[in-house]
């Protein structure tokens, strides 16, 4: 039988790639179909869908087992997995303008940032909102016989 902080861990990170995923072509959905410099063609959702649990699997893990094993409280374990979601979503949303509009013409880094702050805060605040819903009430969950 799989542990409930290892079960807990799972569905925090399967939420964050849902999250992830789901900002990511809400905010750059007009370039959804514009070819990447550095990608070699793939559509957007493609590679979000291969590339976009690499980061936060490597930052989530280790701070919730920190989390676990100092007994945490639940709104501060929340409040920096969405602190961190929200900074590499709006990396991530750089990364994307950055390959499939700013490559192929003439953006400054002042452009590309005006035009992402823009483009990101609803889908960032909203996934952030989300996330901090779905890790508390994982983090939370109090019932030994079944997570869901």
């Amino acid at each position: 039988m799989i542990k409930r902080s290892v079960l807990k861990v799972l569905l925090v990170l399967f939420c964050s790639y849902a999250a992830t995923v789901a900002q990511a072509m809400w905010s750059m959905y007009d370039l959804r179909n514009r070819i990447s410099s550095d990608m070699d063609g793939l559509p957007l959702l493609t590679e979000l869908l291969v590339f976009s649990w690499i980061i936060p699997a490597v930052f989530l893990i280790p701070v919730m087992r920190f989390s676990f094993k100092f007994k945490w409280n639940i709104i501060p374990s929340s409040v920096v997995i969405v602190a961190f979601l929200s900074a590499y979503w709006i990396y991530l949303d750089y990364a994307i303008f950055d390959s499939r509009a700013a490559s192929w013409s003439t953006y400054s880094r002042s452009e590309i940032i005006f035009h992402i702050t823009g483009k990101s805060i609803i889908p960032v605040t909203v996934s952030g909102f989300f996330m901090l819903a779905a890790a508390a009430f994982i983090l939370d969950y109090k019932n030994k016989k079944d997570l869901l």
